[in-house]
């Protein structure tokens, strides 16, 4: 029998069967159980082609708003997420993203909109009715049951009856069909050898691994991942952060992930949601949101370091704010001629290609300015002569500043620069090979490459100009 004849002829007989459906990227599974007397449920497992089956799991957030008395934690959220897609939203404490969560897997009901899955309405749907499954993030596993047993759980549930549960007299082919199944999603997790364990005996990662495992096993049309991996430390967090996306790939289901780790957004998802103060800001691939955010707001909260905002007024555009981002901005060195207090010479360094230029700064003061050289003049710009108090290198707009503080991570140099009239401190992004040029103490020249930099009005709007 040909792979077609075997999927027609799962169809043909699906009534009086009761299954679940694996639906992935590469192959399509559906198996299912037929009553045979008093022998339980027989396992016939159907392999067809992929796109044999309709993609599941699209979910439609619309108008959706929830209160908590007088106070407004969810104001008018509308979102599409197409079936097979990984959407994290994304948002500070508070903000109201696990409300939204919670209201689509059907543990809070809403005050306001609607959601749908597959184009059904949730609404009053208990949450086991609507296909999906959770993940905590405080894990949730019964800590009584081993690791198979609480993996199996939502099996157990939905196949057995009350008293087959209560008295373990499940058919046996029924707890060779569930044993398989937790084999087989253990395998994928590569957490076969804790099955024997209870919960108290696992690590932090592993047990976030059996609550992957847990939901898995469900086959749901939907994954609900509340903040799954804020418990974990650092190094385990990247590493689960790569498993969840590979797993993502594997099963190809729908994805929606709570998270106020941008690191975790931006890393795993398709496209990211962010939620601030109740209300959707933007909603995009994790690209789109840094290089082209629609507000300030999003601006400053995606992006590590946080975006540098400066007052318009300093480069002439008035009732501006600009942001650049510190990788956008280059930092040079800047040390006073004569002076002899420096571990270093003031004269630019071999190293450094053994470029320089003297500038003199508005008190008159001279100084030598040390790799890295000079960028090469851009023109046009849409900038005007920068206003007193800075000082243009080539046609670039600069800014001088001192440095208070210097941020090496290996991989990057930061410097943070206190800028004369500028509260925060300026962050630039620097090599890290050039660390030995900039020392605490020093003044800063900061130039950016107009084109670059994203530009907002007062209340916080992007515009171009």
């Amino acid at each position: 029998m040909s792979i077609g004849q075997i999927e027609k002829s799962s169809i043909e007989n699906q009534k009086g069967h009761e299954g679940f459906s694996i639906w992935g990227p590469a192959i399509s599974i559906r198996a299912q159980f037929k009553v045979r007397g008093d022998s339980g449920l027989m396992p016939v497992v159907n392999i067809g082609a992929a796109g044999a089956h309709p993609m599941r799991g699209a979910v439609c957030v619309s108008g959706l708003g929830k209160r908590f008395g007088e106070t407004t934690v969810l104001d008018g959220i509308d979102l599409d997420i197409r079936a097979g897609e990984f959407v994290t939203i994304l948002g500070p404490s508070g903000c109201g993203k696990s409300t939204l969560l919670r209201i689509v897997a059907g543990l809070e009901t809403e005050s306001g909109g609607s959601v749908a899955i597959d184009g059904a309405p949730m609404k009053g749907l208990a949450p086991d009715a609507r296909d999906i499954a959770m993940v905590f993030q405080s894990y949730a596993l019964y800590p009584h049951l081993t690791v198979a047993e609480n993996i199996a759980v939502p099996l157990r549930m939905r196949r057995l009856t009350p008293m087959q549960r209560l008295f373990g007299t499940a058919p046996r082919t029924v707890r060779q069909s569930i044993a398989a199944e937790v084999q087989s999603v253990a395998a994928m997790l590569r957490i076969e050898g804790l099955l024997a364990r209870k919960p108290a005996q696992l690590s932090g990662g592993q047990k976030q691994r059996v609550a992957l495992a847990r939901a898995m096993v469900r086959r749901p049309r939907v994954f609900l991942m509340d903040e799954p991996l804020s418990n974990l430390d650092a190094e385990l967090r990247v590493h689960m952060r790569a498993e969840i996306a590979q797993l993502h790939r594997h099963l190809g289901a729908t994805f929606l992930y709570v998270t106020h780790d941008q690191v975790e957004a931006m890393t795993m998802s398709d496209r990211v949601a962010v939620i601030l103060g109740g209300r959707l800001q933007q909603v995009g691939s994790p690209e789109a949101l840094y290089r082209d955010p629609c507000t300030l707001a999003v601006a400053q909260f995606i992006g590590t370091p946080r975006i540098n905002v400066l007052p318009g007024e300093r480069f002439g555009l008035p009732a501006t704010q600009v942001g650049i981002r510190p990788e956008r901005l280059r930092a040079h060195a800047l040390h006073p001629s004569k002076s002899s207090s420096r571990p270093h010479s003031s004269t630019p360094s071999a190293a450094c290609g053994g470029g320089g230029a003297v500038f003199r700064d508005g008190g008159g003061v001279a100084h030598n300015l040390l790799c890295p050289p000079l960028p090469p003049a851009i023109a046009p710009t849409p900038f005007p002569q920068a206003a007193e108090g800075g000082f243009r290198i080539g046609r670039l707009p600069a800014i001088d500043g001192r440095l208070v503080y210097r941020e090496n991570l290996g991989s990057d140099l930061f410097l943070h620069v206190q800028v004369p009239g500028i509260s925060a401190l300026m962050v630039a992004r620097a090599d890290p090979a050039a660390g030995e040029t900039f020392f605490i103490g020093d003044t800063v020249a900061l130039t950016v490459d107009p084109s670059h930099t994203l530009l907002f009005d007062t209340s916080g709007r992007r515009f171009w100009p």
